[in-house]
């Protein structure tokens, strides 16, 4: 596992493990309800906002990703990385499922489904139906008033914690240790069965 892909928000906090493989499904399943196009910057706001409520129901982010809050909103920052071409993606990611148009994000291959939960495929059909039809520039400044988390950064960005995301949603400090445990529980798991993407 190379240093971005695993990502942290303290030593002692909440651990999570970038999924290229499963951030290109989501994203693959959320551009083919849009008939296959999207401009990537409402791309990257309704992967956020999926990753945010998976959080929220399930106390686990669909990406693995870490978060920042960057001019025109919260971002996935490896997935930016990966749509902007700052990061050589791996067979079956971002790169094989979508490919970069001027300022859309066009779906090049099927999503693979078979990577995603039911729960997560739920989630991704709800912030699909919510937020899909508001313009772009309009969404942004939606999800401005709407996230406590997002404080402008005056042209810079910062990370936004898993922890911090969690307290925001109202989680307690007791589930929030709970989100914490297991999610180490789900990366030893991973680790020990090999599945390394």
């Amino acid at each position: 596992m190379t240093g971005a892909e695993q990502t942290s928000s303290l030593a002692t906090g909440i651990q999570t493990t970038y999924d290229e493989v499963k951030t290109a499904a989501a994203a693959g399943v959320l551009l083919e309800k849009a008939g296959g196009r999207m401009a990537y910057l409402k791309l990257m706001k309704l992967l956020y906002m999926a990753d945010r409520r998976a959080w929220e129901e399930n106390g686990k982010s669909i990406s693995g990703d870490t978060y920042a809050a960057m001019p025109y909103g919260m971002v996935l920052r490896e997935t930016l990385n990966h749509i902007r071409g700052k990061v050589q993606g791996r067979e079956a990611g971002l790169s094989e499922t979508v490919e970069i148009q001027g300022y859309d994000a066009v779906l090049a291959h099927a999503p693979d489904r078979d990577e995603l939960a039911e729960a997560e495929l739920q989630i991704l059909d709800q912030v699909f139906i919510e937020f899909a039809a508001i313009e772009k520039w309009a969404l942004v400044e939606q999800l401005h008033q709407q996230l406590p988390e997002w404080k402008d950064p005056k042209g810079s960005s910062f990370i936004v914690r898993p922890e911090e995301l969690l307290e925001l949603l109202g989680k307690s400090a007791e589930e929030i240790a709970e989100i914490s445990h297991l999610n180490r529980g789900d990366q030893l798991l991973t680790a020990a069965c090999g599945r390394q993407r």
